[in-house]
């Protein structure tokens, strides 16, 4: 598929973009042409990233080593990037590890309070940050990648179904407040995507189940209309309309990318 080359370089602000869906997120936008402020807490990671990214692409990739679950250190991560761009990022990706599998039942409190803080928290605060700069330039574009947990509950992802609904709710908020000034806001919802995280999420239901990760997986790809687990590239595309300059009108929306696993119209 054609990259959603720019008119004009924009530099996007990607967190958690040192693998997994950040990562692709992170190759998509540089095959667009922009320019990468990454964030991750694998330090090693990043810089082997962003050398790959810079002599691929020929664009520009800042890094900068933070975890986003200590609001002290998103604080400083933002201070060094509007050292860096102090006009702000053009476009913000969020994004986050999911939390541990759990029922509800088997949810202990300071799941909830670190779940609430890392998927919740850590977006508006780096929203009330740069979101304001992007109102004053009437142009940006906010993407949070969410789970399509966020439309329909999923089993044993008892923080993520409650969180990322929320997210949802908040972003649909957000977007009806800046849509007049050339911002828009959009969550992407990932189905079962090839991932670090997926195979973890695997094993825990083959451990539940008293079966074997690779029978964990057939079951949910018997369970999804393409018969597939998606590819991260694919997900990635789905972002980098969201980002471009063509998506100047679809806004406050939850896009679902997940092989029409999801059984509601909604």
């Amino acid at each position: 598929m054609q990259a959603y080359k720019s008119s004009q370089q924009r530099n996007a602000l990607i967190c958690a973009s040192s693998q997994g869906l950040g990562l692709a997120v992170a190759n998509r936008l540089a095959e667009d042409g922009h320019n990468l402020f990454l964030v991750a807490r694998n330090e090693e990671r990043l810089a082997k990233v962003k050398q790959e990214l810079e002599e691929a692409h020929k664009v520009q990739v800042h890094t900068y080593v933070c975890d986003l679950n200590v609001a002290s250190q998103r604080t400083k991560l933002l201070e060094a990037l509007l050292a860096l761009w102090p006009a702000g990022p053009d476009i913000l990706v969020h994004n986050t590890g999911g939390p541990t599998p759990s029922t509800v039942l088997d949810t202990e409190y300071v799941q909830w309070t670190h779940g609430f803080n890392s998927l919740f928290l850590s977006v508006v605060q780096i929203n009330q940050a740069l979101v304001p700069l992007m109102v004053e330039r009437g142009w940006g574009r906010v993407v949070t990648v969410t789970s399509l947990a966020a439309k329909e509950p999923l089993t044993h992802l008892a923080v993520s179904n409650a969180l990322r609904s929320g997210i949802s709710a908040y972003s649909k908020t957000l977007a009806t407040e800046v849509a007049s000034s050339g911002v828009t806001v959009n969550c992407v919802a990932p189905g079962y995507i090839q991932t670090e995280r997926l195979k973890h999420l695997f094993h825990y239901r083959a451990e539940q189940a008293g079966t074997t990760p690779l029978q964990a997986q057939r079951q949910i790809e018997q369970n999804i209309p393409a018969q597939r687990i998606g590819k991260a590239s694919e997900f990635a595309h789905a972002v980098s309309f969201l980002c471009s300059e063509g998506n100047s009108y679809m806004t406050g929306q939850t896009l679902v990318v997940d092989g029409g696993l999801q059984k509601s119209t909604f």
